[in-house]
């Protein structure tokens, strides 16, 4: 137990530790040799690089949120530690925002130390930008409207659009939150959980793919990206086949989904604690089941990675008291 004399400069050693460790990483991450996928995103900087902004209007290789940011970064520089920087801050920038939203500034740097330490994020700093940058924005504006008696909606809403400007597909963050707010908001928690079990179990059965594949409305799948999983001559591609993804349910990533509450049911009957974070935890069952409705098609990790983002906030909040 740190006494109350020392308790300022614990606080001063935290956040000049997460200063320290954002620093270092920023020095991995941007001073590289590009390969893999940064060097693919390396490729598109250069090829935005010779559009005009009239061209780039009509650019659609990539989402234009982010093909907006690479042009205004080649305006001054194409060199890849440039890029590797200014994506680390968009990275990095909106999920302190989030933090701070709710919390002081020694939490919102422990939340920063636990996102950096947390692989799957580490994974999306270094070679996933769009999903970074628009994920960092995702629970910037999700904050500004869960768990808070004053919802700041302009705010929050405003934000959850600039995500869909990153990433095509964090559309199904903003559906998710429609769902929320239209069945579950007034609800017990109970009732998204219940849920959530439903479409594991229909995930587990199969039953879930024909009856998905026969609703879902094409626009939708086109407009969120997907319109390829559900494309034939994609599946059938050997550059899909090369690749060896394994689709339809798994174990691992459902036991990885679920930790979040056996958490938040073991502090609420043992430990006694009222959950500050019940509107975050119903969302956090909407996004989930989204994987498993989906779960059979390709890449379909990629819609689990948006509840995955949300563990180590909703984990924090439920042992911060």
């Amino acid at each position: 137990m740190i006494n109350k004399r020392d308790r300022p400069i614990a606080r001063a050693g935290i956040i000049v530790y997460t200063l320290v460790t954002i620093v270092w990483l920023w020095v991995t991450l941007s001073f590289r040799e590009p390969v893999g996928d940064p060097w693919r995103y390396v490729l598109g900087l250069n090829k935005i690089a010779d559009l005009s902004f009239l061209e780039l209007l009509n650019y659609e290789d990539t989402p234009i949120g982010f093909a907006l940011l690479n042009w205004l970064i080649t305006r001054f520089s194409t060199n890849s530690i440039v890029f590797f920087s200014i994506i680390y801050l968009f990275c990095i920038g909106p999920l302190y925002f989030a933090f701070s939203e709710k919390f002081n500034k020694v939490e919102s740097c422990i939340l920063i130390m636990l996102y950096l330490l947390y692989p799957f994020y580490v994974n999306n700093l270094g070679n996933i930008f769009k999903q970074g940058i628009a994920s960092g924005f995702m629970l910037w504006g999700l904050n500004n409207i869960l768990d808070r008696n004053e919802p700041k909606w302009f705010k929050g809403l405003l934000i959850l659009l600039v995500s869909t400007l990153f990433h095509s597909s964090f559309w199904l963050v903003n559906i998710a939150l429609v769902i929320w707010y239209f069945i579950y908001r007034k609800r017990p928690v109970s009732w998204s959980v219940y849920t959530l079990i439903f479409f594991v179990i229909s995930g587990i059965t199969g039953i879930i793919e024909p009856i998905v594949a026969y609703l879902l409305p094409d626009e939708l799948v086109k407009e969120i990206g997907f319109s390829n999983y559900f494309d034939e001559e994609f599946l059938n591609s050997d550059d899909y086949l090369r690749i060896g993804y394994t689709s339809g349910f798994r174990l691992d990533f459902t036991i990885f989904t679920i930790f979040p509450l056996l958490v938040y049911y073991f502090i609420r009957n043992n430990i006694y604690i009222k959950s500050s974070s019940k509107d975050f935890i119903k969302f956090y069952c909407i996004i989930a089941s989204s994987y498993f409705i989906l779960l059979y098609i390709p890449f379909s990790d990629r819609i689990a990675s948006f509840s995955w983002f949300l563990m180590p906030f909703i984990l924090f909040n439920q042992f911060k008291k």
